[in-house]
């Protein structure tokens, strides 16, 4: 016969067993609750690239868009002489720097960014980071576009830490059909 004591072990036993679980199943749901945010995310940047002429645009600037310096850039793809260029130019640097953001502060992940975008990230850095820069000091805005910077590091480490990753793609235009 069970005395007294032993019912209020085993009852003892089952709570803090029933904590346990009930503990290690919240644990559980926060970690699908962030990859399905994270997924979410994802798709929500994925979305933003599915339009044409975004991506036309994107294409151009990267094998067509030939600048020397901050003021060639300017005279040719500025707010002033080429305003419309220059706005899709700010999409698609802001689309970066919005991408950048949300791999910077860990919401979602840098491989994931690699695998879909990293060619074109780190073409895009390489190509305008001779503009950005001399737009910095020029402007005397250190910040500009840090986040972009930040993240083309983080794709390079990465890269770095996973050979199969590197750069596959370079400046010259495609060949013509």
């Amino acid at each position: 016969m069970l005395g007294l004591l032993d019912i209020q072990t085993i009852g003892v036993i089952l709570a803090a067993t029933s904590v346990t679980i009930a503990a290690a199943y919240y644990v559980l749901s926060l970690h699908n609750q962030n990859q399905t945010r994270q997924a979410q995310l994802f798709m929500n940047l994925y979305n933003s690239t599915t339009d044409k002429e975004f991506l036309r645009h994107a294409m151009e600037h990267i094998f067509q868009w030939n600048y020397s310096d901050l003021d060639d850039f300017e005279e040719k793809y500025g707010l002033e002489s080429n305003p419309e260029e220059n706005t899709y130019w700010h999409l698609e640097i802001n689309f970066i720097e919005s991408t950048a953001i949300l791999v910077n502060r860990g919401l979602v992940p840098v491989s994931l960014v690699d695998s879909w975008v990293g060619d074109w990230f780190i073409v895009h850095w390489e190509k305008f980071s001779p503009y950005i820069r001399e737009f910095r000091v020029r402007n005397k805005l250190p910040g500009v576009w840090m986040e972009n910077e930040a993240l083309i590091k983080k794709l390079k480490e990465y890269r770095m830490k996973n050979p199969s990753r590197l750069l596959s793609i370079t400046l010259s235009p495609p060949p013509s059909c």
